[in-house]
């Protein structure tokens, strides 16, 4: 929840206070790159000259490869979603179970990590399902089960499986050119280097996450691997319906 201090600072400026700190963090990277590859003055000058002085392709390429290093491939970006969908539907295949429709969606974000919510539709046999779960395991991307929910009889079964990855939380950057035009206009141009160095910012914070979300994953996983075998073999002889959710997210 935000502070009282934030709330006031959000109503006098009509955006968020980290904003302004972002600003000032990828403005310090810059400075710092910059002053890394060419020379480091007596005495600094004011911020404007130092961004108008920038190289930008240098600061650029050394933005990029940084952000590259980053992303360790734990996390499950935009672009990364058709290759997901291959794997998903490669693993159905190889644990005999058909995979009906799969659907992402993206949630809300929370402490700079912004989830990403899997729902696969798949019929066969019960028995088959733990073959898909532990299967999942073996994505670079870290991703766990939320809820697994399944009716039918004998061999054939129809089951819902919520899966959940994570990604860096993107935030809206176009409000850097305009901080800029008020407090460095001879430096408005390099507005999209700063840009560019928000979005380190936000795979290094990732990337801080990612044990944390790793230890969630396994949890959840011998979570359901111990729930779910004695639940599939009632369901698989008398046909009572499954229902399993992790136990620390709400059941959707």
């Amino acid at each position: 929840m935000a502070s009282e201090d934030q709330d006031v600072t959000e109503a006098a400026t009509g955006r968020p206070a980290w904003h302004s700190l972002a600003l000032f963090q990828a403005a310090l990277l810059l400075i710092l790159i910059a002053l890394g590859l060419r020379f480091t003055p007596p005495a600094p000058p004011p911020l404007s000259e130092r961004l108008t002085a920038l190289q930008s392709d240098a600061a650029s390429a050394a933005i990029s490869a940084a952000i590259t290093d980053a992303d360790t491939g734990r996390a499950l970006a935009e672009e990364d979603e058709a290759r997901t969908t291959r794997f998903l539907t490669l693993q159905a295949q190889a644990a005999g179970l058909q995979l009906r429709e799969l659907t992402f969606r993206p949630g809300v974000s929370a402490d700079g990590v912004r989830p990403v919510d899997v729902r696969i539709e798949l019929a066969g046999d019960p028995y088959h399902l733990p073959i898909f779960l532990d299967g999942l395991r073996r994505q670079r991307a870290i991703n766990h089960p939320l809820s697994v929910r399944g009716e039918g009889a004998g061999q054939r079964a129809d089951f819902t499986v919520l899966l959940r990855y994570y990604r860096p939380a993107k935030q809206p950057l176009d409000w850097v050119a305009t901080q800029l035009s008020e407090q460095a206009p001879d430096a408005v141009e390099q507005a999209p280097l700063l840009e560019q160095a928000g979005r380190l910012a936000e795979w290094q914070h990732f990337r801080a996450q990612e044990r944390a979300l790793v230890s969630k994953a396994a949890l959840a996983r011998l979570d359901v691997a111990r729930a779910l075998p004695a639940a599939l073999i009632v369901m698989r002889a008398e046909g009572k319906p499954l229902a399993w959710h992790e136990a620390t997210e709400p059941e959707k």
